[in-house]
């Protein structure tokens, strides 16, 4: 047989219980709200279809496949090293915008 003591401190763990379960269940399926964060538009350089025309009729008077080959791919490659610079300029330049920090991070940190 229970006393009233034991009574008691099962009540008021089942009033604990309780309050800890109905937290868990509000937390977990309460919205979380996140600012607004705007994403930035990167304007990335169109591919022109003839910026490669060179490049192929030169290629075309190469003796062998492998040279022929050998030889566009470096127009790609460059091409592609172009591309790529101008796209990460683009990028330094947005993050070197940047001007505002949180309290998690400054404004160094998010430029790094």
């Amino acid at each position: 047989m229970e006393t009233k003591l034991e009574k008691r401190y099962i009540i008021e763990i089942s009033y604990s219980l309780r309050a800890l379960v109905f937290s868990l269940l509000l937390s977990v399926f309460s919205p979380l709200y996140a600012p607004p964060v705007v994403v930035p538009n990167l304007n990335t350089p169109v591919f022109n279809a003839t910026s490669m025309d060179q490049t192929f009729n030169v290629a075309n008077g190469m003796q062998t496949v492998g040279n022929w080959d050998s030889f566009v791919f470096q127009g790609v490659s460059i091409l592609q090293t172009q591309w790529e610079a101008q796209v990460q300029a683009q990028i330094t330049m947005m993050v070197n915008s940047i001007t505002t920090s949180d309290h998690y991070a400054s404004v160094q940190e998010y430029q790094t």
